[in-house]
């Protein structure tokens, strides 16, 4: 099944460019190259970048099934593969084993079967629609992890830069946690972190005025 459902998704070119993982061909160090070249090319031209790394929890164990199975719908995948990834994923049933204890069996909702080959695409697929959904700034993923760099315009004084910086961080952070709440995707905050790359030296903070928090 992971072919037919690869054969779609790729035919369709339905997972972005900037998503390198889960896919043959596509490797980890195209990602960090891109974003070293892109830091790099705002360094020498004096205009600071803010990375935003987001980390999600799990992956593909937190799917939920409901979501995946309307995107695929509204993605226009094929109708006989649609109803077999839902019988898949239909009425799954788990249990919890702790030593020689054992919980009683329990219908999940989310998460793709550990093991199979078509889980990791799946989730790619799943979360197909998030580059676009964070709009135009260049945004780069590797499996369940990813990177948004946010660069200002062109800009004489230093200090508009950063506050632009400062705004789109928080619009980006604001947009990521929606798309997470609303898809049922947890974000590993542990993990998540952001970072300015600059190549400043002198503190923009004039010695009378309040250093930025």
């Amino acid at each position: 099944m992971l072919q037919r459902v690869r054969h779609w998704g790729e035919t369709n070119s339905l997972v972005p460019v900037k998503q390198s993982g889960f896919r043959p061909g596509c490797l980890l160090p195209t990602r960090v190259l891109s974003i070293y070249q892109e830091v790099k090319n705002n360094m020498t031209a004096n205009i600071p970048t803010l990375a935003v790394y987001v980390d999600y929890q799990k992956a593909y164990d937190k799917v939920w099934h409901k979501g995946l199975i309307v995107k695929l719908n509204r993605l226009g995948i094929p109708f006989g593969l649609l109803k077999l990834i839902f019988s898949w994923l239909n009425d799954r049933r788990a249990y919890v084993l702790f030593g020689e204890s054992k919980s009683k069996i329990f219908h999940s909702s989310v998460g793709l079967p550990q093991g199979s080959s078509l889980s990791p695409y799946l989730f790619i697929v799943y979360h197909s629609d998030l580059v676009t959904y964070l709009g135009a700034h260049s945004s780069h993923i590797f499996a369940d992890d990813l990177s948004v760099l946010i660069s200002p315009p062109i800009r004489r004084e230093f200090r508009p830069m950063l506050k632009f910086l400062e705004e789109e961080g928080t619009k980006i952070c604001n947009k990521i946690a929606n798309y997470s709440e609303k898809w049922k995707q947890p974000i590993n905050l542990s993990k998540t972190v952001v970072q300015v790359f600059h190549s400043q030296v002198e503190n923009p903070v004039g010695k009378d005025e309040n250093p930025p928090e």
